[in-house]
């Protein structure tokens, strides 16, 4: 009998109509579970028709047919729990009486009638509990009380008034880490008096930190060398434990490494341990190990406080694939036994998380990688503990159990971590182990970045650490971090045309991973943009042509300049060349009436860019006579004419103006641009070989246009004879 789905009492009755489990089960209507005081009755008539009553008044009715013949003379009885599971009640029996006949209606009523003797002083009948919450979640105490209303509630942090908190519950929203180890009572009170809970403490699960609150000895077996592993807990003088044949361990930056019998074990007795332990009749074991195989037997030991292989106050060890965890009480054996163990297959060779907690009712539990794997109910208290027992790592004392594997962390508390303590601590991963990130690949490499790709195999990382290297032998540096969980990274900084290996780890703040596979790549080249607005001016005194251009890149060694005359099979050649971020240039070796074609590219040790525009330069015959202004577009007849196979063709211009000469056969072909860009005003000589070209009539055309907005085109004939 009990509350079934916390709103309705449920009856179940094992007759030959029913199960073993007394279903199909009666209950009370829906609503009918309070928190004040109330009788309830069931009763059932031989008949089997049931009634349920709630003080006083009839509940709820039916027919549940069968007898008892099938009952079991064997059964106990239990209250507020499962003989064998874990079925908690809470709440205070005022009175119990079970009937051998059904009491009839008025019966059932006159008893209510005469009530109970029961508290009218106020009196906490559920205590609040430990809360542990992540950071930023809500904690919420809570307490039941009984006793003549009304009663009131006044909530204390750490033995002070909280304002406001004045209900059965007090709720603290979004915890901070300050707010961890806090601790909440509560007092109810009434006209008859008053009743102080117990202290319940707030737990802050921090997500960069392990709980350790509580601990009694801590190994990390981080030491890298020598004979000893030493205790940090900080808890009292330290249990430090010697190494038996160091020549059987190996020391790594993943933990000490068992390889052969060994032990490890305190000198003196582990009393820190007995006197917390029995005072607070608690105790948490708390391991992250690697199994060198799941078929150690003995059953092989992988920590203990025990005098030899029959005695001891607790043991964790390794039975073929499966853990035990014997521990001590006055309802066990002086062995441990009966002791709780984890299913067949549990030992695996890799990092397993191993806890066993006995709590403060009794019972004793083992957790596997953050789940709970198994329980029992050992019951009873460490009073028979014996305080003259050391502890040993690996090996039991006298009678030889090695247990082989690798030891990363181990800690004793002396008290029982939560359900979410536990799952909190195996989510850090053992200490200082990261697993490694593994198919690491470059997944573009373009003149801006080379793209890294890889595959994150941890998930206790705080952050990944890429390293870049060069040279032979490689020489590795750090490029660069990146946070938890990513799996990119994009390399802007590199050389061009160099060869690169790349390699990435994992961190976190207790260690860091192996290094993963490395990936090499030849970075490529940066193309150089080309130069732009090409444009010349002529130098005052000498007429030569001055060149400018606009730089557009950042990793050009320089620019080359290439110049060719304006006819027909010339070819560009390389004039000058100039540093980088320059941009201007002099030409001083031109011949005078002649007309000069320019381009410019940029360039450095692996490319070179493209041809900037070209341009057309006209070199005069004479500063006298460009200062001879005519009146109008001209265009003259060449002379001589005909020619072979030079000849000199004139124009005037009034003003400055966009100029093409051009060249075309009798078919209206063009040939070549003999002049092509902006002149100034005056009288221009432009000087055409036709060297390599074929006797024949052409036409020779000008088009203008002038700055005025004149323009002006005209062409003429020319006879090449050869």
């Amino acid at each position: 009998m009990g509350p079934l789905n916390n709103d309705l009492y449920e009856v179940r009755m094992r007759t030959t109509s029913t199960d073993n489990n007394g279903l199909p089960s009666v209950g009370s209507a829906n609503g009918t579970v309070g928190t004040d005081l109330v009788h309830i009755v069931y009763a059932r008539a031989k008949d089997g028709s049931w009634k349920i009553f709630i003080n006083g008044n009839e509940n709820s009715s039916g027919t549940l047919t069968g007898d008892f013949s099938n009952w079991d003379d064997r059964f106990l009885m239990s209250l507020a729990n499962e003989l064998n599971a874990n079925l908690p009640w809470k709440g205070t029996y005022y009175q119990l009486a079970i009937y051998n006949r059904h009491l009839t209606p008025i019966e059932v009523s006159e008893n209510y009638s005469l009530g109970t003797e029961h508290e009218t002083v106020a009196y906490i009948a559920t205590q609040p509990n430990d809360q542990v919450v992540n950071l930023g979640e809500n904690a919420t105490f809570n307490v039941v009380a009984v006793g003549n209303n009304p009663l009131s509630y006044k909530w204390q942090k750490n033995g002070v008034n909280i304002s406001g908190a004045n209900n059965s519950s007090y709720t603290i929203i979004n915890v901070l880490e300050a707010n961890n180890g806090e601790k909440y009572r509560c007092i109810v009170s009434n006209n008859q008096g008053s009743d102080t809970s117990s202290y319940a403490t707030l737990r802050v699960l921090s997500p960069n930190q392990r709980v350790d609150e509580g601990t009694i000895v801590m190994y990390k077996f981080r030491t890298g060398s020598g004979n000893t592993v030493f205790d940090l807990s900080g808890s009292g003088t330290p249990l430090n434990l010697d190494i038996i044949s160091p020549g059987s361990v190996t020391w790594t930056p993943q933990g000490l490494v068992v390889n052969s019998t060994v032990s490890i074990r305190s000198n003196t007795a582990a009393s820190k341990i007995y006197n917390a332990c029995t005072a607070s009749q608690q105790i948490t074991v708390e391991t992250w190990i690697k199994p060198a195989s799941a078929s150690q037997t003995g059953p092989a030991r992988i920590l203990t406080v025990s005098q030899d292989g029959l005695y001891r106050n607790f043991t964790l060890s390794q039975n073929g694939d499966k853990y035990e965890f014997r521990i001590r009480s006055t309802k066990t054996n002086e062995n441990g036994v009966p002791f709780v163990d984890s299913p067949t297959g549990t030992v695996q060779a890799d990092w397993q998380h191993v806890v066993y907690i006995f709590r403060s009712d009794g019972v004793g539990i083992l957790y596997i990688n953050g789940q709970e794997s198994a329980r029992l109910d050992i019951l009873g208290d460490f009073s028979n503990w014996n305080d003259t027992y050391r502890l040993a790592l690996a090996n039991e004392f006298v009678d030889s159990r090695p247990w082989l594997g690798t030891l990363n962390y181990v800690a004793i508390f002396d008290r029982q971590l939560s359900p979410q303590e536990i799952l909190h601590n195996y989510s850090f991963g053992p200490v200082g182990v990261v697993y490694a990130p593994s198919q690491l690949i470059v997944v573009s490499n373009t003149p801006y970045e080379i793209a890294l790709n890889w595959q994150d195999n941890s998930d206790n990382e705080s952050g990944f650490v890429i390293e870049r290297g060069e040279g032979d032998p490689i020489n590795y540096t750090v490029l660069d971090t990146v946070g938890v969980n990513q799996t990119s990274y994009s390399d802007s900084t590199f050389a061009e045309m160099t060869v690169y290996t790349y390699r990435v780890k994992a961190i976190n703040n207790e260690g860091e991973s192996d290094y993963s596979n490395t990936v090499s790549v030849t970075s490529s080249i940066k193309p150089i943009a080309a130069p732009s607005n090409l444009s010349y001016s002529l130098d005052p005194t000498y007429g030569v042509p001055i060149l400018t251009w606009t730089d557009n890149s950042d990793n050009e060694d320089g620019f080359k300049i290439e110049r060719r005359v304006a006819a027909v099979g010339s070819q560009f050649e390389i004039l000058d060349s100039v540093g980088a971020n320059i941009t201007t240039i002099e030409d001083g070796t031109v011949t005078d009436s002649t007309i000069y074609i320019y381009r410019i590219f940029a360039y450095n040790a692996n490319t070179i860019s493209d041809y900037s525009p070209e341009i057309t330069v006209e070199v005069l015959t004479s500063v006298e006579e460009e200062k001879v202004i005519p009146t109008e577009f001209s265009l003259n007849q060449n002379y001589p004419n005909p020619f072979n196979p030079t000849t000199t063709i004139k124009f005037g211009l009034p003003s400055q103006a966009d100029v093409n000469l051009s060249i075309y056969n009798l078919l209206g072909q063009k040939i070549l641009d003999l002049a092509k860009g902006n002149y100034s005003a005056g009288w221009h000589t432009i000087n055409f070989d036709a060297s390599q070209l074929t006797s024949g009539i052409y036409i020779y055309s000008i088009s203008a246009h002038g700055s005025q907005g004149k323009n002006f085109v005209q062409s003429k004939k020319m006879i090449l004879l050869k």
